[in-house]
């Protein structure tokens, strides 16, 4: 039997293990967004990154209700990048390279009721073969 200190040293171990061999599957969005300020324009194209990979994976709503379930869409990204910025008639359009873990918005998005979990159901065959 292992002694408590033992125990607590193994499930350290373990948990570190899972934790850094867990599987991360980023995905990098070239979109642009506008606004009045610089800071608003940079928040739309983060959310036009979210909403485009939600459309990926089967979310057809509006984009108003999208931005209204995520109104920081700075927290739900891995990384950004400006590739480009604009002022035009009193109004900012920016381009960004947007990188986003699929995995961790995936999930977010199936508990917030935007999409749908697919499931796999595995097939089990008898190995009887009738022609």
């Amino acid at each position: 039997m292992l002694k408590n200190g033992k125990k607590f040293l193994l499930l350290t171990i373990l948990l570190t293990l899972k934790l850094c061999y867990a599987e991360v599957i980023t995905k990098t969005y070239t979109v642009s967004g506008s606004g009045a300020t610089r800071s608003e324009a940079v928040r739309d194209a983060l959310l036009r990154a979210l909403t485009e990979y939600a459309r990926d994976l089967g979310w057809s709503g509006e984009y108003e209700s999208f931005k209204s379930a995520f109104p920081s869409p700075e927290n739900y990204v891995t990384g950004y990048k400006i590739l480009s910025s604009q002022y035009k008639e009193k109004v900012f359009v920016v381009n960004l390279s947007v990188e986003l873990d699929l995995n961790f918005l995936k999930d977010i998005f199936i508990k917030k009721g935007l999409v749908m979990e697919k499931r796999i159901i595995p097939r089990i065959g008898t190995g009887v073969h009738v022609d």
